[in-house]
């Protein structure tokens, strides 16, 4: 001891002192020396203990935490790996066993938890960890044996990580596997659970919560359209087919005529060689539409797309050098470019007049098949029939026009994708496709329609109000949502605010939209034509000359000038859209043929109805809602509001428009609703329920139901065309069957109580043999036809003879081989693949407080 260094230390410090003190006794010295010494080592052993006591605590409770942040995360595993097994088909979402927590039998095993009134649960109770392995501190206490956890599964319709209001389906619901779309796993780590019996259970340590995203099965694709004689239409409506109420289009052709079919031709055959029209016409011969004319192939165009997807826009190839059969794989590519050809060129010229021979690349049922059907379909995109993973796209919000092209779909909204995504009055979907890089709308995929293709968003990114825009939209995403908004186009005023324009003192918001190339200068022309202006074509188109679909870039005035917006553009440019009406249909208040994909809509005065290209929108972005901001610059001073224009679209009200809905004013009843609005009562189970046809008419508030009054078409005697009535007592009346009947031929009509239904009929239209079409316009008629049944089959063929669905409306139907055969945009029901695959891993992860809190 005295030769330490503490003892050396007491000695040269305090010993003289203490001698001194017991005046010489060493002996006592030494005792009293040796007490200072123990003291002075008790007190520095109790300082250096305290600290490591101090210092020990919070690393053991951080090792409990690691501990059991990994367990936490073992369970979440499990979970995982059960959702993934299920998904499979490989077990039952719902486990055969059910819960019951006494049971330590049941540690371990999935159960099934049915009394909980929020919904049903999948359960794992209280399974041992057997991955965790760290044990520091104390072996004794903290090994693997004793970290245990639980799992809950719960199932939903919406995003439980976005959706505030998303609720835990029930039992019922999950085993008729309706709605499944997301499951919400919550797993808690333990420690020594059951110390003290399973009767006590003691807080978990850490609660994780994720969700997982079930995906779409890649084999909800059926037949491709069977769409015979043209360019994916009806008709062979091409993406830019003619308008039919012009009497011109080409300089030397009507856009309607007399086409000759050859005798014995087969009703599918592609038609080639030469068009024999029955009488061929000029510039100064007067043409007036009879009941066999049909639309003229010299003013149809089709879109095809190139087999090569990497074209340099400055190359000068030849049509067979980018649209080639002979392609290793003769399909659509991802980068894919769009051409636009006409259905029938120039070929030469015979007794002064052109000569024109049918497009082999715009045969629908030909060797280009794979390259010329397209649908527009119920989530505003465009897709070739042959891939429909690929997409119509326009430029980003960066760039400026160029040939739009084919590149891979983004995820689809829309209320045929979300039941409630417009009924929802916080509008959840919506949000959450604004914020979702991968949607449709923000890769720049989704269109809408009005007189063309009009992109379905909208840029606000002058308009003084940006930022108080983005500001409002930022908080209303969650903090995963609000992590990636700086990428998105939203934080530059992509489809932010509503349409604005300058009169309103805030600026002028930005569109884009899909248009016909000048032949002259065939990339960067600013053309403008809308789809039917024919004129874009030059008289002599030859063969192998092309356009390409162009893609704007994003401005505000382009369209101001090309009669896309104004009342001439919609009665003479109208186009017609791939023979689909996009998202167009019940959830939207519309009423669509599946023969054309057109709209059953009235004139301004109500004593006029027909069907025309459908006014699609989406979100809170209808083109036809808002001519005024892009033709007069009327802004605020305009009070008229369009009855039918409403983003909360509501099945039972007159559904008038918000301030900022207004269409142009022409006149004192210029647009004052949206002519293609139509309610009714719709059949839940296919046994059929009575129902009316009604609009709202009127503006300002001021809405007015009106029903619609429809007449039998008959061979002889003079057409009364439909019309809009005050009572719904002078109504037609007709019994509605859905798609769910189980009677083929009733599948999506509106049958009268004597037996008609109403029947749209286009011009080359026959009726058992007989012309049929009984109008002088153009416009497509709608009038009431004998129903087809077993006995009677399908009496409505078109001008090639082939049998089509000009009774069906607002349905989706896969008819037998009994039933039409061809000549729609729907012959066959075209579901596309996924899109949105399963998460396969979780998509959203939380930590959660120890009571399952957020």
């Amino acid at each position: 001891m005295k030769q330490s260094w503490l003892w050396k230390h007491v000695e040269s410090r305090v010993g003289d002192r203490v001698r001194r003190m017991m005046r010489g006794n060493e002996t006592g010295v030494a005792m009293l020396m040796a007490l200072i010494f123990v003291v002075i080592l008790i007190v520095t052993t109790t300082l250096v203990a305290s600290v490591l006591i101090a210092q020990f605590a919070p690393y053991r409770r951080n090792t409990q935490n690691a501990q059991a942040a990994v367990v936490a995360e073992n369970g979440l595993q499990s979970g995982l790996s059960y959702l993934r097994e299920a998904e499979t088909g490989a077990s039952s979402l719902l486990p055969s066993t059910t819960t019951d927590l006494s049971k330590a039998s049941q540690d371990d095993e999935y159960t099934v938890d049915t009394t909980s009134s929020s919904g049903v649960k999948v359960v794992l109770n209280n399974a041992s960890d057997t991955t965790s392995t760290t044990s520091t501190a104390s072996t004794a206490d903290y090994t693997t044996r004793n970290w245990t956890y639980s799992v809950t599964i719960q199932f939903y319709k919406d995003n439980p990580a976005t959706t505030t209001s998303a609720a835990p389906l029930t039992e019922g619901q999950v085993r008729s596997g309706s709605d499944i779309n997301y499951a919400a796993v919550t797993s808690r780590a333990y420690f020594d659970r059951y110390g003290s019996g399973r009767t006590t259970s003691v807080k978990p340590i850490r609660v994780m919560w994720a969700v997982y995203q079930f995906g779409v099965s890649s084999t909800t694709t059926t037949t491709t359209p069977s769409i015979s004689g043209g360019g994916g239409g009806r008709l062979g409506m091409g993406f830019y087919a003619a308008a039919p109420f012009s009497t011109f289009g080409r300089e030397t052709q009507p856009i309607w005529g007399n086409v000759a079919i050859s005798s014995g031709t087969a009703a599918d055959a592609v038609l080639s060689g030469e068009v024999a029209f029955s009488n061929a016409v000029n510039e100064n011969t007067s043409h007036e539409l009879n009941g066999s004319s049909v639309m003229n192939p010299a003013n149809q165009t089709c879109m095809v797309a190139t087999t090569r997807g990497d074209l340099n826009l400055n190359d000068n190839l030849s049509l067979n050098d980018i649209v080639n059969l002979s392609d290793p794989d003769p399909l659509p590519k991802e980068g894919s470019i769009l051409l636009i050809l006409p259905q029938a060129y120039v070929s030469g010229a015979r007794d002064g007049k052109d000569v024109y021979t049918y497009t082999e690349q715009c045969q629908s049922g030909g060797a280009y098949k794979n390259l010329n059907n397209w649908v527009y379909w119920k989530d505003n995109s465009i897709r070739p029939t042959s891939r429909l993973d690929l997409c119509v796209t326009g430029v980003d919000i960066a760039s400026s026009k160029m040939p739009a092209r084919l590149e891979k779909c983004g995820n689809s909204y829309g209320p045929n994708n979300q039941s409630d995504y417009y009924t929802d009055p916080d509008h959840k979907a919506q949000i959450a496709e604004k914020a979702d890089p991968k949607s449709l709308l923000n890769k720049y995929q989704k269109w809408v329609f009005y007189n063309g293709f009009i992109n379905a968003g909208y840029l606000n990114d002058n308009v003084k109000k940006k930022s108080d825009y983005i500001s409002q939209f930022k908080s209303k995403l969650t903090a995963d949502q609000l992590s990636s908004f700086d990428s998105l186009p939203e934080a530059s005023g992509y489809s932010l605010g509503g349409i604005q324009d300058s009169q309103s003192g805030d600026g002028d918001t930005k569109v884009q939209y899909l248009y016909l190339s000048n032949a002259n200068n065939k990339l960067y022309a600013d053309g403008g034509f809308s789809g039917g202006n024919i004129s874009g074509f030059n008289p002599s188109f030859a063969s192998g000359s092309y356009h390409y679909l162009m893609s704007s870039g994003w401005g505000h005035n382009d369209l101001t000038g090309t009669g896309w917006w104004d009342y001439g553009g919609a009665t003479e440019d109208a186009t017609a859209s791939f023979g689909q009406a996009g998202e167009s249909g019940r959830a939207t208040n519309q009423l669509v043929s599946e023969t054309s994909g057109y709209c059953l809509m009235a004139t301004n005065d109500g004593n006029d109805a027909y069907s025309d290209t459908c006014y699609v929108g989406t979100g809170d972005w209808n083109p036809y809602c808002y001519v005024s901001e892009f033709v007069n610059k009327v802004g605020d001073k305009d009070t008229k509001q369009a009855t039918g224009c409403a983003t909360a679209i509501q099945e039972t009200d007159a559904n008038v428009g918000t301030a900022r809905n207004r269409h142009n004013n022409h006149g004192l009843d210029a647009f004052p609703w949206k002519n293609d609005a139509v309610q009714y009562n719709e059949d839940p189970d296919g046994n059929g329920v009575p129902t009316t046809l009604w609009t709202w008419v009127g503006n300002d508030g001021n809405a007015v139901k009106k029903y619609y009054q429809f007449s039998e078409w008959s061979s002889s005697g003079r057409f009364t065309a439909p019309k809009l009535v005050d009572s719904e007592a002078a109504a037609t009346h007709f019994t509605r069957y859905s798609s769910k009947a189980s009677d083929q031929y009733k599948k999506g009509t509106l049958q009268t109580a004597s037996g008609k239904c109403l029947t749209e009929i286009y011009p080359g239209d026959t009726i058992n043999g007989t012309a049929a079409y009984p109008r002088k316009d153009g416009r497509t008629a709608v009038a009431l036809v004998q129903c087809a049944t077993a006995g009677t089959d399908y009496i409505v063929k078109d001008y090639r003879g082939r049998a089509i669905k000009s009774q069906i409306w607002n349905a989706d139907v896969a008819f037998s081989s009994s039933g039409p055969s061809g000549g729609s945009g729907g012959t066959t029901t075209v579901v596309p693949g996924p899109t949105t695959a399963g998460s396969n891993g979780f998509i959203f992860t939380r930590e959660l407080t120890r009571d399952g809190s957020i």
